[in-house]
């Protein structure tokens, strides 16, 4: 019985059929994400490489030689400054293995102070990917995947008679098998349309800039500094997934007590976009 459920919700409801092109629409929205990499940020992440983990001796060392290096290269440069007498032309060819050398310096820089700032438990972790995963833009492109997420769930659950959600809307006379059969497949497809609408973006991120060190202390993050010691980066990726979920069983749950109270198709699907997807859409562009 559960597998009849299954096939009258997946294919001959449309369930099927919509979550393959939300899928397709996610994994395209993302399938061209690059990284960004300027000068600064490929030598930030190529230190980031070297200083990651906990703190240690030789990594003080380490900086501490860099930074010696680089004060050196600053007083070489002043001396071809002298030299040339305001001549930038000159002063660029004379000095051009100390400029090369010193195109290092601020991404060094930049990964020196994130490790100084390090407290006792904290490890360092390359940052980069967590700041466009988490951040600013980051808020802004979850919005927008969880108005694409509220248009596709509206597409499969206001179909009343097409997908046997009228089941679910005439609880007390269903039969009790039936009914948690079909809380059960609904719950598991809202389960896989919010897997469609934030895994593609966390893949896309992750592979492009990566995201290590998810055992380190999450405020080990300057974006995560007033996370609580105790959590770690895994557990706050982990509370995000669990709010895309509740996000994702809040609107499924409106949508089928718009269905319930409507009993029209349309109107479940023009009232959800009114307050689900409308919404969204405008909390992403104002952020």
């Amino acid at each position: 019985l559960l597998a009849y459920e299954a096939r009258k919700l997946l294919l001959t409801g449309g369930a099927l059929l919509v979550l393959a092109v939300f899928v397709l629409v996610q994994v395209g929205s993302y399938r061209d994400f690059r990284a960004y990499f300027n000068a600064d940020e490929w030598f930030y992440r190529a230190y980031s490489e070297k200083l990651a983990g906990e703190p240690t001796p030789e990594k003080n060392a380490y900086l501490a030689s860099e930074t010696a290096r680089f004060a050196e290269l600053q007083n070489e440069l002043a001396d071809y400054a002298r030299i040339t007498e305001g001549n930038e032309d000159a002063l660029q060819f004379m000095a051009r293995d100390v400029l090369s050398a010193l195109r290092a310096q601020d991404g060094f820089e930049q990964a020196k102070q994130q490790y100084e700032q390090l407290q006792p438990g904290q490890s360092y972790v390359y940052e980069t990917g967590y700041n466009v995963l988490l951040g600013y833009f980051g808020v802004q492109k979850d919005l927008l995947d969880l108005a694409k997420l509220f248009f596709f769930l509206t597409a499969v659950l206001a179909m009343e008679q097409e997908t046997g959600v009228a089941v679910l809307q005439t609880a007390a006379g269903a039969n009790g098998r039936v009914l948690r059969r079909k809380l059960l497949l609904t719950a598991v497809l809202v389960l896989l349309m919010v897997t469609a609408a934030f895994l593609p973006r966390l893949l896309a991120v992750r592979g492009a800039y990566g995201l290590p060190e998810w055992g380190a202390q999450a405020n080990s993050l300057p974006l995560l500094s007033g996370v609580p010691a105790g959590w770690r980066i895994r557990t706050v990726l982990g509370l995000r997934a669990l709010v895309h979920v509740l996000f994702g069983a809040g609107g499924a749950a409106v949508i089928l007590l718009l269905s319930r109270k409507t009993r029209s198709t349309i109107q479940t699907m023009l009232i959800a976009a009114g307050i689900l997807v409308v919404p969204t859409v405008a909390a992403a562009l104002l952020w």
